[in-house]
């Protein structure tokens, strides 16, 4: 069965980024069937990030590079029974890309991912990744205007 992430909110399941589209042709194709939901909490009780840091990076900042990573033809390269191919990058591996280039947050420096951030540290990842939208060519003052409404 598919798996899709999304936010609570006010009583509802809101999926985010692709998975919306996703859980929305899922849905529509299984109009008027019994379905089981299994509700999983992803993050622990207290998640030391806001819901508007995630959000904005997950459902603009992440998907936003990872079009970009598309129309400028970056690939990714796999390997699968000694055959080598590259293919365009994936949702998946942009967010690598991002983390590696976004990540040295820590004490000195150190590499975070962004599941270990608190507010402050992903305050600061954030900042790295407008600034890595921006050796992309991307219009970074419209992003960062989404992010001063938050």
């Amino acid at each position: 069965m598919p798996q899709y992430r999304g936010i609570a909110r006010n009583g509802k399941a809101l999926f985010i980024g692709d998975d919306l589209t996703k859980a929305g042709k899922w849905l529509r194709r299984n109009e008027y069937k019994w379905i089981v939901v299994d509700m999983e909490l992803v993050e622990g009780q207290e998640d030391p990030k806001t819901a508007e840091q995630r959000g904005y990076y997950w459902g603009l900042l992440h998907p936003e590079i990872h079009r970009q990573m598309l129309s400028e033809g970056i690939q990714e390269t796999i390997t699968y029974r000694g055959m080598t191919i590259e293919i365009p990058i994936t949702r998946k591996g942009a967010h690598e890309i991002i983390t590696a280039a976004s990540g040295h947050i820590g004490e000195d420096g150190a590499f975070m991912r962004l599941s270990e951030c608190d507010k402050d540290h992903c305050r600061k990842f954030i900042d790295n990744v407008l600034d890595f939208a921006g050796k992309l060519c991307m219009n970074t003052d419209k992003l960062k205007a989404v992010r001063d409404k938050l």
